[in-house]
């Protein structure tokens, strides 16, 4: 890597690296792995790999998907902090015979920064932006389901681009009572090299367990999340997070996520539910956006959900999310549905 890249990707690590309270800025890369992609989990501390319970599952625990009961799909665009944007996308699609697919896209831009050579002197601005393109898959049975993804990335610094792969693998057990355990690895692979310089990915570890369940009044649900992380850069540390749902369309949730010096990043959010519905005459009162694909399967109305998280990032200040994600499609019915026969509700709303 020429001088000038060496230090863009200096800059891009000096601006990523405290976000995340690394240790040792730019031992690992790409930095944009580390960033949240979603506001529920984001809000709740990110302690998702035991609930892992939407699409946003594909980035904190493969294993989840396996339990989706219709196609979900996520968009979000954050304006992050110096200068950083990112847009991410994610689709699953349960076939509930032969698994769930699902792909996502997370890009990470930096806006141009001035660089130096090596004699500190000012060469012009150059910029970077990382791109990681995911395709996962997942299969339940009875309340076990595990998973796994592929993620192909790019990261370019000023002139030099690099590539590489990355492997995730998780799973979940879903008990009685609404209880579940998961755990997942990410970020598996050689690293990436920019030119003559090497990093390895930031691989994590996750373990965590979650309940979810009704709460206090009718159509009221809560969860609640405690989790473990165990980064290859840095100490480990301890998330936790909670989510009541005191509406069927309302939910209210706060987290708190560990740092390397063991301040606590606290965190809380907000969902709201829009069910897709337009009139449906005068001869039918219900919704019209249902499809019915055979009398086995249950009829579920679309829905709109918009998820916002408020992150306080330590002295750099705070970010707010916001993010769209939609269901829809033919579900599965309680009868067949491996995880009713196990007492889990996955959406008792």
């Amino acid at each position: 890597m020429g001088r000038s890249g060496l230090r863009a990707a200096l800059a891009l690590s000096a601006l990523l690296a405290p976000v995340h309270a690394l240790a040792a800025p730019g031992t690992t890369s790409p930095e944009s792995l580390r960033v949240a992609v979603a506001p529920r989990p984001a809000a709740m501390g990110e302690a998702f790999s035991g609930l892992a319970d939407d699409v946003n599952a594909i980035a904190y625990n493969p294993g989840g998907l396996g339990f989706l009961e219709r196609q979900e799909i996520a968009l979000m665009h954050n304006q992050f902090i110096n200068g950083v944007t990112q847009d991410y996308v994610a689709y699953a699609l349960p076939t509930h015979r032969l698994g769930t697919l699902a792909v996502s896209a997370n890009l990470l831009k930096v806006e141009p920064f001035k660089a130096f050579d090596q004699n500190d002197q000012p060469i012009g601005e150059v910029s970077a932006d990382d791109l990681a393109l995911s395709g996962a898959y997942a299969v339940s049975w009875r309340g076990l389901s595990v998973g796994g993804a592929f993620k192909h990335i790019t990261s370019r610094l000023a002139e030099t681009t690099a590539r590489g792969a990355a492997y995730d693998a998780g799973a979940v057990v879903r008990f009685q009572r609404g209880f579940s355990l998961g755990a997942s690895v990410q970020n598996l692979g050689k690293g990436l090299k920019y030119d003559q310089e090497s990093a390895p990915l930031p691989r994590m570890t996750r373990g965590g367990m979650a309940w979810k369940g009704p709460f206090l009044w009718p159509r009221s649900t809560a969860a609640v999340m405690v989790e473990g992380g165990f980064p290859n850069d840095r100490k480990p540390f301890v998330s936790g997070g909670g989510e009541l749902r005191f509406h069927p369309l309302m939910a209210l949730r706060v987290g708190y996520r560990g740092s390397q010096d063991d301040e606590l990043k606290f965190s809380w959010g907000a969902g709201f539910k829009i069910p897709l519905r337009r009139g449906g005459g005068s001869s039918s009162s219900e919704p019209t956006w249902e499809v019915r694909y055979d009398r086995a399967e249950a009829v579920l109305p679309a829905e709109l959900e918009i998820d916002y998280a408020f992150v306080k990032l330590g002295d750099l200040g705070i970010t707010h999310r916001i993010s769209l994600l939609m269901r829809f499609g033919r579900g599965v019915p309680p009868e067949t549905s491996p995880s009713w026969r196990h007492g889990y509700v996955p959406n008792v709303d």
